[in-house]
């Protein structure tokens, strides 16, 4: 890493010391809200809450996606600063294309016969509802091989965590897993600095909630898809509880994940400090 864009590094951090993760905080409350508000509005108003919920929940992802291409960026150009290439727009074009898999997921995920039912208020004809998600899950497919080519370009972690890091939901559990392959990489490049104290600050134990809390806030909303699936969005009141426990759960898990994430963070702006 060059002086001036070292510099340029630094000058970000002591603005955002937490990177984009400051910024996720304020996806994670929206997306909460979404959730609670799947338990409260009617069948009518339900399909533009999901939407509302995936696009919420694709700012979320594509901001957590642009902070691993950041960090490992940031430690690639650190360990070989005479061989990496780096800069705004290397950093740019590497998230582009790791980020057009979930794109093309996003649009398969969204209700689109719904969706179209409740703007124009008539029932969508013809097949490009059902068409349009098919092409969209199979754009996903294909984008996956470049995605992840250009993830492990730059190192970000294993050829598996990386694939899964590009999958919805998944990426959560992925994101961990490179998160700690990060964090052992930059304690060594901060223990060659004599930076020992930096080094062996905690952060293993987050990273453990993050994985527990992850698992325990998917089940009940993989119950509650299985069951709209089968039998359609039930009207009691009992069903109500499910939405609302994943929610508290899916909380307690964000706050974990995002503990596990800045651990990692004060890592790597103390290794830039001391570049």
């Amino acid at each position: 890493m060059n002086g001036e864009r070292l510099l340029e590094r630094r000058k970000w951090f002591r603005v955002f010391p937490e990177g984009t993760l400051e910024f996720v905080v304020i996806t994670r409350v929206l997306a909460l809200m979404m959730l609670m508000a799947l338990a409260i509005v009617g069948g009518t108003q339900r399909p533009l809450v999901l939407v509302s919920l995936i696009a919420i929940l694709w700012i979320d992802y594509a901001l957590l996606l642009w902070w691993v291409v950041q960090v490992a960026m940031d430690l690639r150009s650190v360990s070989d600063p005479a061989g990496a290439e780096d800069s705004a727009g290397s950093r740019a074009r590497v998230w582009t294309v790791a980020a057009l898999p979930s794109v093309a997921a996003a649009v398969a995920l969204v209700p689109w016969y719904q969706l179209m039912t409740v703007l124009t208020g008539t029932r969508p004809e013809g097949n490009l509802t059902t068409l349009l998600p098919a092409v969209a899950g199979l754009a996903f497919l294909l984008l996956l091989w470049p995605a992840c080519q250009a993830l492990r370009r730059i190192d970000v972690g294993s050829p598996v965590w990386t694939i899964l890091l590009l999958v919805p939901l998944l990426h959560f559990f992925a994101l961990h897993r490179i998160g700690s392959g990060l964090d052992v990489r930059i304690r060594g490049q901060l223990q060659s600095r004599d930076a020992r104290s930096e080094a062996q600050r905690g952060g293993t134990g987050a990273m453990m909630a993050a994985d527990v809390t992850w698992v325990l806030s998917i089940l009940p909303w993989v119950l509650i898809i299985g069951v709209v699936v089968v039998r359609g969005w039930p009207t009691s009141r009992a069903f109500k509880i499910g939405p609302v426990c994943g929610t508290i759960l899916a909380a307690v898990f964000a706050i974990a994940n995002l503990a596990a994430m800045e651990s990692v963070q004060r890592r790597i702006v103390a290794l830039l400090r001391k570049t």
